[in-house]
């Protein structure tokens, strides 16, 4: 019976997966017309730069604006909502002291608060890959120049202000006198200005060192769905006396998020095979085994696409605790089991990564390859009834959860079905007989993306 539950199980599990994966594909379409989610924001320190992270649900337009003095990067994404939370230490490596959000009709406005004048390099896209999703990726780079250019501002003396000079005005009225005066005195500061005065002399430019404007561009940048080079655009120009040096648009930098499109998996579990019959010549036999192990390894590719190919070995073994019926020509009503079944396969796999604001990813998965049954010293009561071998056609499906330990290594849990084909073994007195396995196989697995 459990053979024949078998031969239909393995059609209702790969149905399963198909329409699965139909519903997958259906709900990522309806998906792309909602809004983007920032899902968390995540800081990392590399050679000359900081960059930050932003994990999105699905790629979104944002625009990315340095403010004039360097110290702040505003980056607005209008058509997303905000669930990575707030501030916190984890954040602050770098050049990232602080970052502040809030979420309005505009969408998502973000600013990240720096603890010195930075450029920002032109930010990308990085497409899904294994347990992550889309990501934003911003480099920021320290800005020596300008960083110099505020020291020497604020270093610099403060000019006096200039005296009104009295003019002669006989037989001239007060008020008129008043009048004519205040017409030599310098032109009253507007009040921005003396907000900016109050902020630090390095607001003002002594007389000594005027000179005509310098016109600079500040940096910003656009960034889209399908956007496949970052672009940048002018904003209205500045002069030297009213802003300090604004950043300076960068070259494209590649994506190098860590690791590649390919990886090596290593995994080992429990395997419990069904009951298998022997059937043929003067064999009419069940084998049942006791539960067993596995080993398996592969190379994946990833397809950047929430899809992933993959070769794999494995290997698994169960010893036999019991054969009932007749074996070899010999009627066996309840004999201990002897020896042991393995089996060696060879699989080609597809898999599929759901793409999930959490941190476990589950994932779907079915191949095909050939694999080797071995019936090793099977007997019982002492008396050897199978020593043989056979190489078939084996199919395998399965599901389970991932979630990342770093940039390069996630673990896994996952449930597999494997089912052969029927092998074509021989008894003890070279009698044909033939052989199904099935097995259900429970692992756990590291991954690690090259």
């Amino acid at each position: 019976m459990s053979r024949t539950i078998a031969r239909h199980a393995y059609p209702a599990v790969m149905a399963g997966l198909f329409l699965s994966s139909a519903l997958v594909l259906g709900v990522h379409s309806d998906a792309a017309a909602a809004s983007a989610v920032v899902n968390d924001v995540r800081v990392g320190e590399h050679p000359g730069a900081t960059r930050v992270v932003l994990d999105v649900s699905q790629r979104t337009n944002a625009t990315f604006d340095v403010s004039s003095d360097g110290r702040t990067l505003f980056i607005v994404m209008p058509d997303a909502e905000w669930r990575a939370g707030a501030f916190a230490a984890k954040h602050a490596k770098g050049l990232l002291t602080d970052f502040k959000q809030s979420t309005s009709g505009n969408g998502v406005e973000l600013s990240l608060v720096l603890d010195q004048p930075v450029r920002m390099k032109p930010p990308f896209f990085v497409a899904p890959e294994g347990t992550q999703g889309d990501r934003v990726v911003i480099d920021l780079v320290p800005d020596p120049a300008m960083a110099a250019a505020q020291a020497a501002a604020q270093a610099a003396p403060v000019a006096a202000p200039r005296a009104a000079r009295p003019v002669a005005t006989p037989n001239v009225p007060l008020a008129s006198a008043q009048t004519a005066s205040n017409a030599n005195m310098l032109p009253p500061t507007d009040i921005a200005m003396e907000q900016r005065m109050v902020a630090g002399p390095s607001n003002i430019v002594p007389p000594q060192t005027q000179a005509a404007p310098v016109e600079v561009a500040q940096a910003s940048y656009n960034l889209t769905p399908g956007q496949k080079a970052p672009q940048t655009q002018a904003m209205p120009a500045q002069t030297a006396q009213a802003q300090p040096p604004a950043t300076r648009p960068m070259q494209p930098a590649a994506a190098n998020d860590a690791g590649g499109l390919l990886y090596i998996k290593a995994a080992g579990g429990l395997n419990v095979m069904e009951e298998s019959d022997a059937v043929g010549s003067n064999n009419n036999a069940a084998i049942e085994t006791d539960f067993g192990w596995i080993l398996n390894g592969g190379l994946g590719l990833n397809l950047k696409n929430g899809f992933r190919l993959e070769g794999e070995v494995l290997y698994a073994q169960n010893k036999v605790s019991q054969i009932r019926g007749n074996a070899n020509g010999t009627t066996v009503t309840s004999g201990q089991g002897e020896g042991d079944v393995s089996l060696l396969g060879f699989m080609a796999n597809v898999a599929y990564d759901f793409n999930t604001p959490y941190a476990l990813t589950p994932f779907i998965f079915g191949g095909a390859g050939i694999a080797n049954i071995s019936l090793n010293g099977v007997g019982a009561a002492g008396t050897q009834a199978y020593d043989s071998s056979d190489n078939v056609f084996a199919m395998q499906a399965g599901a389970g959860v991932s979630t990342d330990l770093t940039d390069r290594t996630s673990i896994d849990l996952s449930y597999r079905y494997l089912e052969t084909l029927e092998a074509q073994m021989s008894d003890a007195n070279g009698a044909p007989f033939d052989f199904r396995y099935a097995t259900h196989m429970f692992l756990m697995g590291l991954k690690y993306k090259l």
